[in-house]
């Protein structure tokens, strides 16, 4: 486990998508804007993601830029206190046990 665990005390799910040596969290925004779209019942969405338009599968579970659709990464859904590296693209030294104040 390379980040810290979560208090999670009900079901709560999170959208992952498989990067370098294994997944990581999609950022609050993005992971609130997949979830609204899956739960919906849409095949595919699009998105800015750090500033590119991503298209999201969600028959096929993966994420591409929508200009080079032939990168494509694993998305998953799962429960958000399931291991992970990071937050999109935060490495794990810059995660603390303190949850972060809005």
């Amino acid at each position: 486990n390379d980040t810290p665990p979560l208090e999670v005390t009900e079901a709560v799910w999170q959208w992952f998508y498989k990067g370098n040596n294994g997944w990581w969290r999609f950022e609050a925004r993005n992971n609130e804007e997949l979830e609204e779209n899956y739960m919906q019942g849409k095949q595919s969405m699009t998105t800015i993601i750090c500033g590119n338009l991503y298209t999201i599968d969600f028959v096929t579970m993966e994420q591409f830029q929508t200009s080079r659709p032939n990168k494509k990464r694993k998305i998953k859904r799962d429960l958000k206190s399931s291991d992970c590296k990071g937050v999109a693209g935060l490495v794990k030294r810059s995660w603390n046990r303190e949850t972060p104040t809005l």
